[in-house]
Protein backbone atom coordinates (compact mmCIF):
# COMPACT_ATOMS: atom_id res chain seq x y z
CA UNK A 1 0.00 0.00 0.00
CA UNK A 2 1.17 3.41 -1.01
CA UNK A 3 -0.32 7.00 -1.29
CA UNK A 4 1.11 9.42 -3.25
CA UNK A 5 2.51 13.55 -1.83
CA UNK A 6 -0.62 14.91 -1.32
CA UNK A 7 -2.29 11.95 0.34
CA UNK A 8 -4.90 11.75 -2.42
CA UNK A 9 -4.55 8.78 -4.08
CA UNK A 10 -3.51 5.64 -3.34
CA UNK A 11 -1.95 2.24 -4.81
CA UNK A 12 -3.02 -1.29 -3.24
CA UNK A 13 -0.61 -3.78 -4.72
CA UNK A 14 -0.09 -7.61 -4.49
CA UNK A 15 2.51 -9.48 -6.28
CA UNK A 16 2.03 -12.49 -7.93
CA UNK A 17 1.72 -15.62 -5.64
CA UNK A 18 0.66 -19.16 -5.18
CA UNK A 19 -1.52 -20.07 -8.62
CA UNK A 20 -2.08 -16.72 -9.19
CA UNK A 21 0.87 -16.03 -11.70
CA UNK A 22 -0.02 -12.40 -12.44
CA UNK A 23 0.26 -9.46 -9.73
CA UNK A 24 -3.03 -6.80 -8.89
CA UNK A 25 -3.46 -3.28 -8.77
CA UNK A 26 -5.96 -0.89 -8.14
CA UNK A 27 -6.02 2.90 -7.39
CA UNK A 28 -7.63 4.49 -4.76
CA UNK A 29 -9.24 7.64 -4.99
CA UNK A 30 -9.42 9.14 -0.99
CA UNK A 31 -11.59 12.44 -1.93
CA UNK A 32 -14.10 10.16 -3.96
CA UNK A 33 -13.59 7.29 -2.33
CA UNK A 34 -13.46 5.45 -5.76
CA UNK A 35 -11.34 2.38 -6.73
CA UNK A 36 -9.89 1.55 -10.84
CA UNK A 37 -8.00 -1.42 -11.34
CA UNK A 38 -4.64 -0.49 -12.60
CA UNK A 39 -3.53 -1.86 -15.68
CA UNK A 40 -0.47 -3.97 -15.26
CA UNK A 41 -0.52 -6.35 -18.41
CA UNK A 42 2.10 -4.28 -20.41
CA UNK A 43 4.28 -3.99 -17.83
CA UNK A 44 7.20 -7.11 -18.00
CA UNK A 45 6.29 -9.08 -15.46
CA UNK A 46 2.88 -7.33 -15.09
CA UNK A 47 1.03 -10.66 -16.68
CA UNK A 48 2.09 -14.76 -16.98
CA UNK A 49 4.77 -15.97 -18.99
CA UNK A 50 4.30 -19.40 -19.94
CA UNK A 51 6.99 -21.92 -20.49
CA UNK A 52 9.75 -19.34 -19.13
CA UNK A 53 11.17 -17.59 -16.24
CA UNK A 54 9.89 -13.96 -16.77
CA UNK A 55 10.24 -10.66 -15.38
CA UNK A 56 8.83 -9.74 -11.56
CA UNK A 57 6.82 -6.57 -10.75
CA UNK A 58 8.84 -6.15 -7.51
CA UNK A 59 7.10 -2.86 -6.58
CA UNK A 60 4.73 -0.24 -7.74
CA UNK A 61 4.42 3.32 -5.60
CA UNK A 62 4.58 6.77 -6.32
CA UNK A 63 7.59 9.08 -6.91
CA UNK A 64 8.03 12.15 -5.48
CA UNK A 65 5.34 14.39 -8.09
CA UNK A 66 2.65 11.87 -7.29
CA UNK A 67 2.78 9.51 -10.53
CA UNK A 68 2.72 5.70 -10.13
CA UNK A 69 5.76 4.08 -10.72
CA UNK A 70 6.73 0.15 -11.04
CA UNK A 71 9.73 -1.54 -10.17
CA UNK A 72 10.90 -4.79 -12.02
CA UNK A 73 13.76 -7.37 -11.46
CA UNK A 74 14.40 -9.11 -15.11
CA UNK A 75 16.03 -12.00 -14.53
CA UNK A 76 16.05 -14.12 -17.26
CA UNK A 77 17.71 -17.84 -17.45
CA UNK A 78 18.89 -17.52 -20.51
CA UNK A 79 20.95 -14.04 -20.20
CA UNK A 80 23.89 -14.19 -19.23
CA UNK A 81 26.78 -11.49 -19.36
CA UNK A 82 28.66 -11.27 -22.45
CA UNK A 83 32.54 -9.80 -22.49
CA UNK A 84 33.24 -6.96 -24.90
CA UNK A 85 36.41 -4.83 -24.62
CA UNK A 86 39.07 -5.68 -22.19
CA UNK A 87 37.38 -8.34 -20.89
CA UNK A 88 34.54 -5.97 -19.19
CA UNK A 89 31.63 -7.61 -18.55
CA UNK A 90 27.91 -6.57 -20.03
CA UNK A 91 24.15 -7.69 -20.24
CA UNK A 92 22.50 -6.91 -23.82
CA UNK A 93 19.38 -5.31 -24.06
CA UNK A 94 17.27 -4.30 -26.87
CA UNK A 95 20.57 -3.45 -28.50
CA UNK A 96 22.18 -1.61 -25.83
CA UNK A 97 24.58 -2.72 -23.48
CA UNK A 98 24.61 -2.33 -19.49
CA UNK A 99 28.10 -2.93 -17.51
CA UNK A 100 28.37 -5.75 -15.06
CA UNK A 101 30.12 -4.37 -12.36
CA UNK A 102 32.92 -6.26 -10.67
CA UNK A 103 31.53 -8.65 -7.68
CA UNK A 104 27.82 -8.81 -8.69
CA UNK A 105 28.12 -12.47 -9.45
CA UNK A 106 29.12 -14.77 -6.60
CA UNK A 107 27.69 -18.45 -4.47
CA UNK A 108 24.69 -16.46 -3.72
CA UNK A 109 23.78 -14.07 -6.17
CA UNK A 110 23.45 -13.63 -10.17
CA UNK A 111 23.83 -10.25 -12.66
CA UNK A 112 20.44 -9.49 -13.94
CA UNK A 113 18.62 -6.31 -15.42
CA UNK A 114 16.31 -4.04 -13.50
CA UNK A 115 13.99 -1.66 -14.58
CA UNK A 116 11.66 1.60 -13.27
CA UNK A 117 8.15 2.70 -15.38
CA UNK A 118 6.34 5.53 -14.98
CA UNK A 119 3.10 6.19 -15.34
CA UNK A 120 2.25 8.38 -18.25
CA UNK A 121 -1.16 9.37 -19.47
CA UNK A 122 -2.30 6.05 -19.51
CA UNK A 123 0.32 4.06 -20.61
CA UNK A 124 3.89 2.95 -18.55
CA UNK A 125 7.01 4.28 -19.82
CA UNK A 126 10.47 2.71 -19.30
CA UNK A 127 13.05 5.28 -17.88
CA UNK A 128 15.66 3.34 -16.40
CA UNK A 129 17.58 0.23 -17.27
CA UNK A 130 20.36 -0.93 -14.64
CA UNK A 131 22.44 -4.39 -14.14
CA UNK A 132 22.15 -5.10 -10.89
CA UNK A 133 22.81 -8.37 -8.60
CA UNK A 134 20.13 -10.66 -7.30
CA UNK A 135 19.33 -13.83 -5.31
CA UNK A 136 20.25 -13.25 -1.96
CA UNK A 137 18.66 -11.72 0.82
CA UNK A 138 21.33 -9.23 0.77
CA UNK A 139 21.31 -8.46 -2.85
CA UNK A 140 20.85 -4.94 -4.36
CA UNK A 141 18.02 -6.26 -6.47
CA UNK A 142 15.50 -3.25 -7.64
CA UNK A 143 16.85 -1.10 -4.87
CA UNK A 144 20.11 -0.49 -7.15
CA UNK A 145 17.81 1.85 -9.57
CA UNK A 146 18.24 5.42 -8.87
CA UNK A 147 14.36 5.91 -9.67
CA UNK A 148 13.94 3.54 -6.51
CA UNK A 149 16.01 5.84 -4.50
CA UNK A 150 13.25 8.49 -5.57
CA UNK A 151 10.64 6.83 -4.71
CA UNK A 152 8.24 7.89 -1.53
CA UNK A 153 8.74 5.81 1.79
CA UNK A 154 5.34 5.91 2.06
CA UNK A 155 4.36 2.30 2.03
CA UNK A 156 2.70 0.36 4.34
CA UNK A 157 2.67 -3.69 4.46
CA UNK A 158 1.31 -6.13 6.54
CA UNK A 159 4.64 -7.00 7.47
CA UNK A 160 5.85 -8.36 10.86
CA UNK A 161 6.26 -5.02 12.24
CA UNK A 162 5.82 -4.44 16.07
CA UNK A 163 4.21 -0.96 16.68
CA UNK A 164 4.34 0.72 19.57
CA UNK A 165 7.05 0.53 22.32
CA UNK A 166 8.09 -1.70 25.17
CA UNK A 167 5.74 -1.60 28.34
CA UNK A 168 6.86 -0.15 31.22
CA UNK A 169 8.40 -2.44 34.15
CA UNK A 170 4.89 -1.77 36.20
CA UNK A 171 2.20 -2.04 33.57
CA UNK A 172 4.15 -5.45 32.00
CA UNK A 173 3.93 -6.98 35.40
CA UNK A 174 0.70 -5.81 36.24
CA UNK A 175 -0.44 -7.55 32.47
CA UNK A 176 1.78 -10.69 33.12
CA UNK A 177 0.80 -11.85 36.50
CA UNK A 178 -3.07 -10.69 35.47
CA UNK A 179 -3.49 -12.23 32.48
CA UNK A 180 -1.21 -15.02 31.61
CA UNK A 181 -1.70 -18.09 33.62
CA UNK A 182 1.80 -19.22 33.79
CA UNK A 183 3.61 -15.74 33.83
CA UNK A 184 7.60 -16.45 32.32
CA UNK A 185 7.99 -13.07 30.31
CA UNK A 186 6.88 -10.00 31.46
CA UNK A 187 9.39 -8.19 28.83
CA UNK A 188 7.16 -9.48 26.14
CA UNK A 189 4.69 -6.83 26.11
CA UNK A 190 4.14 -3.44 23.95
CA UNK A 191 2.37 -0.80 24.27
CA UNK A 192 0.73 1.10 21.17
CA UNK A 193 0.10 4.59 22.18
CA UNK A 194 -3.35 6.13 20.18
CA UNK A 195 -5.52 9.59 20.88
CA UNK A 196 -8.53 7.45 22.37
CA UNK A 197 -6.85 4.89 25.22
CA UNK A 198 -3.25 2.77 24.94
CA UNK A 199 -3.23 -0.62 23.61
CA UNK A 200 -1.39 -3.21 25.41
CA UNK A 201 -0.01 -6.44 23.48
CA UNK A 202 1.95 -9.20 24.43
CA UNK A 203 4.71 -10.78 21.64
CA UNK A 204 4.98 -13.95 20.78
CA UNK A 205 8.01 -16.13 19.76
CA UNK A 206 7.37 -18.58 15.99
CA UNK A 207 8.82 -22.03 17.26
CA UNK A 208 9.79 -22.61 13.80
CA UNK A 209 11.84 -19.51 12.72
CA UNK A 210 11.83 -17.53 16.11
CA UNK A 211 10.34 -14.29 14.28
CA UNK A 212 8.21 -12.15 16.62
CA UNK A 213 4.96 -11.56 16.29
CA UNK A 214 1.86 -9.83 17.98
CA UNK A 215 -0.47 -11.68 19.80
CA UNK A 216 -3.53 -11.97 22.11
CA UNK A 217 -4.42 -10.87 25.21
CA UNK A 218 -4.62 -7.05 24.39
CA UNK A 219 -6.03 -4.39 26.57
CA UNK A 220 -7.12 -1.36 26.16
CA UNK A 221 -5.64 1.26 29.04
CA UNK A 222 -8.00 4.45 29.84
CA UNK A 223 -8.61 6.22 33.00
CA UNK A 224 -6.11 3.42 34.84
CA UNK A 225 -8.93 0.66 33.90
CA UNK A 226 -7.92 -2.55 31.53
CA UNK A 227 -10.46 -3.96 28.85
CA UNK A 228 -10.46 -6.03 26.59
CA UNK A 229 -11.43 -5.17 23.07
CA UNK A 230 -15.08 -6.28 22.17
CA UNK A 231 -16.32 -7.91 20.72
CA UNK A 232 -12.95 -9.20 18.73
CA UNK A 233 -12.55 -11.68 16.15
CA UNK A 234 -9.09 -12.98 16.87
CA UNK A 235 -8.57 -16.06 18.86
CA UNK A 236 -6.11 -17.42 21.29
CA UNK A 237 -3.29 -18.36 19.23
CA UNK A 238 -3.19 -16.34 16.15
CA UNK A 239 -0.65 -14.66 14.58
CA UNK A 240 -1.87 -10.31 14.65
CA UNK A 241 -1.00 -7.43 12.48
CA UNK A 242 -1.70 -3.94 14.43
CA UNK A 243 -1.67 -0.52 13.21
CA UNK A 244 -3.00 2.74 14.23
CA UNK A 245 -3.55 5.89 12.22
CA UNK A 246 -5.14 8.67 14.14
CA UNK A 247 -8.20 7.48 16.59
CA UNK A 248 -8.60 3.93 14.41
CA UNK A 249 -7.06 0.81 15.33
CA UNK A 250 -6.66 -2.11 12.35
CA UNK A 251 -6.19 -5.43 14.31
CA UNK A 252 -6.02 -8.30 11.40
CA UNK A 253 -5.49 -12.22 12.32
CA UNK A 254 -3.98 -14.75 10.62
CA UNK A 255 -5.24 -18.33 10.79
CA UNK A 256 -5.40 -21.03 8.32
CA UNK A 257 -8.78 -19.76 7.17
CA UNK A 258 -7.38 -17.13 6.30
CA UNK A 259 -7.03 -12.92 7.24
CA UNK A 260 -9.92 -11.23 9.49
CA UNK A 261 -9.42 -7.35 9.32
CA UNK A 262 -11.32 -5.66 12.14
CA UNK A 263 -11.25 -1.66 13.07
CA UNK A 264 -11.62 -0.05 16.19
CA UNK A 265 -12.04 3.38 17.52
CA UNK A 266 -10.29 3.89 20.29
CA UNK A 267 -11.90 6.68 21.59
CA UNK A 268 -15.58 4.53 22.50
CA UNK A 269 -13.36 0.92 21.82
CA UNK A 270 -15.51 -0.09 19.98
CA UNK A 271 -15.54 -2.49 16.68
CA UNK A 272 -16.64 0.11 13.42
CA UNK A 273 -16.21 -2.73 10.89
CA UNK A 274 -14.53 -6.70 10.64
CA UNK A 275 -14.50 -7.97 7.17
CA UNK A 276 -13.13 -11.81 6.79
CA UNK A 277 -10.91 -13.19 3.63
CA UNK A 278 -9.05 -9.94 2.91
CA UNK A 279 -5.67 -9.72 1.24
CA UNK A 280 -3.48 -6.93 2.42
CA UNK A 281 -6.07 -4.74 4.88
CA UNK A 282 -3.97 -0.78 5.89
CA UNK A 283 -5.61 2.18 6.94
CA UNK A 284 -5.21 4.77 4.31
CA UNK A 285 -4.39 8.57 5.17
CA UNK A 286 -6.47 11.41 5.38
CA UNK A 287 -6.30 13.59 2.25
CA UNK A 288 -4.82 17.00 3.59
CA UNK A 289 -7.16 19.97 3.60
CA UNK A 290 -4.84 21.70 1.19
CA UNK A 291 -4.15 18.81 -1.23
CA UNK A 292 -4.05 19.49 -4.78
CA UNK A 293 -4.48 16.72 -7.34
CA UNK A 294 -1.06 16.19 -8.68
Amino acid sequence: MSWNPAATEGIAFSAAMGERTAPLAWRVDFTTKSIKKLELSSLPGGAPVEGKEGPSLVQLGFDTQGRPQALVADVYVQRTPESGEGGRQFLAFEGQRYPVADGSSNAENAPGLAFAYRMEGAAWKRIETKVSSFGSQDAPDVSELDAAKKMLDQTVSSADALPGKPSDKAMAHTLETTLIEDPTDEEAWRTLPTPGAVLHYRVAKDPEDDSNFASLPLRWERDGALVPPEPLAAQQGERLMLQARGAMVLIVSLSEAGRTAQVFDSQTQKSLVRVQGVDAPTLWPQPTSSAATP
